[in-house]
């Protein structure tokens, strides 16, 4: 039977027979790490979802943990054969095809692809200019709050300080009032924009 054509037959005839493709280990890859690991394809990198924002990963680092997710993927389904199969001759032929399936060339193919299937996500990055991503979590910068940071944020640039409300800025305010000459309401006005 052609590698092409082969069907996960189930012991059960109420389950659907699948076929196993390469869009198999796509679509299980981007539904495992929709909110962990995503491709930015206008920086060309993957990145990490760390704590509240999206960290800058080297290609490297986002290949390795699809080569491992696309591994152990295949080590289950070669799992999977024993229950699946009822003659010895229908699991050999699976397990070989899926061990082809293994092969440098395949892993090779599925990592190329992955960047297009893990760049779908909602949303472009940074979008949202009313967000700004800081070392203790995201600031709404329309109400002053500090929130925890979510995936769907999908925040990659960060300050480099953290957000303090009750912070003073003693010479900022000097500023402010040596170019305005002390007009309090013209001080207030900057500040609000």
């Amino acid at each position: 039977m052609p590698y092409e054509r082969m069907r996960v037959a189930r012991k059960s005839s109420v389950d659907a027979p699948t076929v196993i493709h390469d869009g198999d280990y796509l679509h299980e890859f981007a539904s495992a790490h929709a909110r962990k690991l995503a491709f930015d394809p206008r920086m060309g990198t993957w990145r990490v979802y760390n704590c509240h924002t999206w960290l800058d990963t080297s290609q490297h680092e986002g290949q390795a943990v699809l080569f491992d997710h696309v591994t152990r993927f295949a080590e289950r389904r070669l799992q999977d054969v024993d229950t699946a199969y009822e003659s010895q001759a229908e699991r050999d032929a699976a397990r070989k095809y899926l061990l082809r399936k293994l092969t440098f060339a395949q892993l090779n193919a599925v990592m190329k692809a992955a960047p297009m299937e893990a760049s779908l996500h909602r949303g472009e990055w940074d979008a949202d200019p009313v967000l700004l991503g800081v070392k203790n979590g995201i600031v709404n910068l329309a109400t002053g709050e500090l929130r925890p940071g979510r995936p769907a944020d999908y925040i990659a640039h960060v300050a480099s300080a953290e957000y303090d409300p009750d912070a003073r800025c003693d010479r900022w305010l000097q500023f402010l009032y040596d170019i305005t000459n002390g007009d309090d309401a013209t001080v207030v006005w900057l500040q609000r924009y």
